[in-house]
């Protein structure tokens, strides 16, 4: 999986990171591995890189996501819904039971 950073936006008073990005994969990748590289790409905790959305075109090798990447807990918690939150979790436990 390579992944580009196309754009990067720092929002102040949300206090995160918006980040347009363009994977090419030959498939959709799981937002567990998106996470895993954005916060490798950016020095920042996996808990703090939210995937807010995968695009991917029919019969092409390229997903386009749109990922924030938070300050601190608190800011996330706080901006992000509820269901985005407990879908995070249960990604993080899969991910943690698989390998």
């Amino acid at each position: 999986m390579e992944l580009e950073i196309k754009n990067e936006k720092v929002n102040v008073p949300l206090e995160r990171t918006e980040l347009e990005v363009e994977i090419k994969a030959s498939a959709t990748p799981k937002r567990s591995e998106i996470i895993k590289t954005i916060s490798a790409m950016k020095n920042t905790s996996e808990e703090l890189v939210v995937v807010k959305k995968i695009h991917q075109e029919t019969g092409k090798h390229t997903s386009k996501a749109i990922v924030y990447v938070y300050r601190n807990k608190e800011a996330m918690r706080i901006i992000e819904p509820e269901y985005i939150l407990k879908r995070k979790k249960k990604e993080a436990k899969e991910a943690e039971q698989s390998g």
